[in-house]
């Protein structure tokens, strides 16, 4: 949004597909990427367990991480092209101050960089002081509709694709839901009980417009009332997928027990046999 307000070029380094490498000074967050990136002979670096080599036993922390790291382009994920007359791209394989400094032709006096102060900053400065920029004028809105519109995940590229083949796998387009409760740092447990609160009673009104949308006989059509909407909680069907980090969020005294409660049809991936996890 600021380089189309601005007119300057939006450098976008490559999206990571993985398992998340979590907060880190940025020093060690910058090293941690540039050595993923990095051409290395994992092959033999990081052989599976061999009886004849005592040191295969060993395994490296990051060979396990390396295993589970992929990069791709942004414009495999959106449809960037739609936004040529807006913003200018320009699209780089490294994630690396000093490769970007060194493109760029300029040095560390010239680079502004954001370092937080702590854990998750940039959340407690958005969730504590509000929205950074409010967009009043109507040229303004329509280029964030457009932005908005284009972070769309694609679904015609082969990554997509994959992602509607485990849609279909879980059972269609619209016959199931999901959510995602992160538990393990703060400020996220902090406000799990707020955040389930307002899950709970957005996804209370998706399964009663679903369920309204799908009877047909009008002299039967139920009302769209609050006691309608608490009506249809109650043992409700709906097939919700759980994403979390909590280890055991069906144990009693789970601060996530409400959702299950409400949402009995709920599935987490320990429910999934293990040749089934996609």
């Amino acid at each position: 949004m600021l380089a189309g307000l601005l007119n300057r070029t939006l450098i976008v380094p490559p999206a990571r597909l993985g398992r998340g490498i979590g907060w880190k000074p940025k020093g060690q967050l910058f090293s941690r990427l540039e050595w993923l990136r990095a051409l290395k002979d994992f092959a033999n670096r990081c052989q599976p367990p061999t009886p004849s080599k005592p040191a295969t036993y060993l395994l490296g922390t990051k060979c396990e991480e390396y295993r589970h790291f992929a990069t791709i382009r942004w414009s495999e994920l959106h449809n960037i092209a739609t936004l040529d007359n807006d913003v200018r791209f320009r699209f780089v394989d490294f994630v690396s101050p000093t490769k970007l400094q060194d493109m760029l032709r300029i040095d560390a006096a010239e680079t502004y960089t954001h370092t937080d102060e702590r854990l998750y900053d940039w959340y407690y400065t958005s969730v504590l002081q509000g929205k950074p920029f409010e967009f009043v004028k109507s040229e303004h809105l329509a280029l964030q509709q457009r932005i908005a519109g284009t972070l769309r995940y694609r679904l015609d590229t082969p990554l997509g694709e994959t992602v509607k083949g485990i849609v279909d796998y879980l059972g269609g387009t619209g016959s199931f839901m999901a959510v995602h409760f992160r538990n393990a740092d703060q400020p996220f447990r902090k406000m799990l009980p707020s955040n389930m609160e307002m899950f709970l009673e957005n996804m209370i009104m998706a399964h009663a417009f679903l369920q309204y949308s799908s009877i047909q006989l009008e002299d039967r059509m139920p009302q769209h009332t609050e006691q309608s909407i608490r009506v249809s909680k109650t043992g409700s069907r709906t097939m919700v997928y759980v994403a979390t980090d909590h280890r055991d969020p069906q144990r009693e005294m789970s601060p996530l027990l409400p959702w299950f409660e409400q949402f009995p049809c709920s599935v987490i991936l320990d429910d999934l046999p293990p040749y089934s996890r996609l």
